[in-house]
């Protein structure tokens, strides 16, 4: 493990400088929008090495925590939506990345115009979160967690420094099968997100191990490299520290949502098979009920009681999905 971190620490720390600098395409791919980075300095963006944007909604006044955060892009994005009552925390290994990440909260907080800095960056590992328990809201990622040969101890870490209600927005590069060990010939398949990835299956156990029931797919897309017959996708999830039963059971529940999301006043999207349009009542899983009441989405919307057990919910018209993604067992 430690010969991996050393790898990977010098490819991030030494080998790459811009983004421009990866081969592959798993992790270039970012859909930020303008406004999300209009503060950030060029040095920071210049250093984004993700496959998504993986900034969630509902963070004013929450604490957030990204793993593996490098010279700290999405840090310096949530520190916008977290506002000043609101803290951002990066964890990272790689020295080179944390001095530029630290030597850029000045400038940066200067442009948002905050009277103190919401952000700090620690050094450590994200399989050792340097964190108290139950300490934070929501904890983000992006392509980090397929880096990692212990993905175990990286999920049961997050669900220690979870609040309860809090959840997991990550995005990642996953595999439709388990990776060959001819992939460990080339170092930089490994760096750029292909070796460490996990087969889909597996990744489900694990996370289901560490507490987190139902995971939701929020979005999927394929990337195009194709490598020994192993096909790749890059997913963003999102999972909660909430007591979840592992299938999706009918208590004749509904939900609506009142359209009050920041840059969400028509709709809302859960995930990629649960979007609430505005005023609209939908029938809902007792997961998918629990998961909008008991979390930092509550405030947005209005949910029936639970009524009596009905059986299986039914939610086969929802769940065809874009892509041969996992199977789940809730409502994903």
């Amino acid at each position: 493990m430690e010969d991996v971190r050393e790898r990977v620490s010098e490819f991030y720390g030494e080998t790459v400088s811009k983004t421009e600098d990866l081969i592959y395409t798993a992790c270039c791919t970012l859909d930020y929008k303008a406004n999300q980075i209009d503060h950030v300095t060029q040095e920071v963006l210049d250093k984004r090495y993700g496959c998504e944007s993986p900034i969630p909604e509902v963070l004013e006044g929450r604490t957030l925590l990204d793993l593996g955060s490098g010279a700290g892009p999405d840090c310096f994005i949530a520190a916008k939506y977290v506002g000043e009552t609101g803290k951002v925390i990066g964890v990272d290994m790689t020295p080179a990345q944390l001095e530029i990440a630290n030597r850029n909260i000045e400038p940066i907080m200067k442009k948002l115009g905050f009277s103190k800095p919401n952000v700090e960056f620690l050094e450590g590992h994200i399989e050792d979160i340097p964190v108290d328990d139950a300490s934070v809201d929501v904890v983000i990622s992006n392509c980090v967690i397929n880096l990692s040969y212990e993905k175990e101890k990286i999920f049961q870490e997050i669900w220690r420094i979870l609040k309860p209600g809090g959840s997991f927005f990550f995005s990642d590069i996953v595999a439709d099968r388990r990776i060959p060990d001819t992939f460990d010939k080339d170092p930089r398949l490994h760096s750029e997100c292909y070796t460490g990835a996990a087969y889909t299956g597996d990744l489900w156990r694990i996370m289901k191990g560490a507490g987190f029931n139902d995971v939701r797919i929020v979005s999927q897309r394929k990337i195009e490299e194709v490598i020994d017959e192993v096909h790749f996708e890059s997913l963003i999830i999102r999972g909660f520290k909430i007591a979840l039963e592992d299938s999706c059971e009918d208590y004749g529940q509904e939900a609506v949502y009142k359209g009050t999301i920041e840059d969400n006043p028509e709709k809302f999207k859960l995930d990629r098979n649960h979007v609430f349009n505005t005023g609209e009542s939908v029938k809902v899983c007792k997961n998918t009920a629990d998961i909008i009441r008991q979390s930092r989405f509550s405030p947005h919307f209005s949910v029936t009681d639970e009524g009596l057990h009905a059986g299986p919910f039914n939610c086969e018209p929802c769940c065809v999905p874009e892509s041969d993604g996992p199977a789940s067992t809730g409502c994903c």
